[in-house]
């Protein structure tokens, strides 16, 4: 569409969260048992809440949730700050999301995962995860019992393709803030 309304071709990059390291920012939970992260903007269905409750059990996890609270956690943090939402990402054994940033943090931090996805998020997560060979972790309707894929991701795979992507994504930004002429 670019192409034809404005005669250039355009360039995707990646969401700018995958351009930068976190390492350094980071908070670590205090908490003494690994977990299940839930980060959900939305209310939970019976299913989703059975499936989390199930994996859970399962990896013998404690259900920690963040953002919001959940009858079905263990632990409720409803305000973190930035490096303590993104500590609980990185030490999270197993996450629930319907966020485009919550799968984009599970992928940064290498995290087994779900997704649960509506109408809104539907065509970025697809867009995201289709690419990565991911789409087995998107749930895209909450009221029908589906097979959850809880098995390892295989991240050298994953990055294999993904890297690429970040490394192009950069290259184009920096090209196009240098060619950016400021007046003086």
């Amino acid at each position: 569409m670019i192409q034809a309304a404005c005669g250039i071709a355009s360039t995707k990059v990646l969401d700018p969260t995958f351009l930068t390291n976190y390492e350094s920012i980071l908070t670590p939970p205090k908490l003494e048992k690994s977990y299940l992260l839930v980060y959900n903007h939305k209310e939970l269905g019976d299913f989703q809440k059975r499936t989390i409750q199930e994996i859970a059990k399962v990896k013998n996890l404690k259900i920690v949730s963040i953002g919001d609270a959940w009858d079905i956690a263990d632990k409720n943090f409803v305000s973190v700050n930035p490096a303590e939402w993104v500590g609980y990402f990185k030490y999270a054994s197993y996450v629930f999301t319907n966020t485009f940033h919550g799968t984009i943090f599970s992928l940064l931090f290498k995290k087994n995962f779900t997704v649960f996805v509506g109408e809104g998020k539907r065509n970025k997560v697809f867009d995201l995860l289709t690419p990565l060979d991911l789409k087995s972790r998107i749930i895209m309707d909450s009221t029908v019992d589906y097979e959850i894929d809880n098995s390892e991701i295989d991240y050298a795979s994953v990055y294999r393709k993904l890297t690429p992507q970040i490394e192009d994504s950069k290259a184009f930004l920096a090209k196009a803030f240098n060619n950016i002429c400021l007046p003086v």
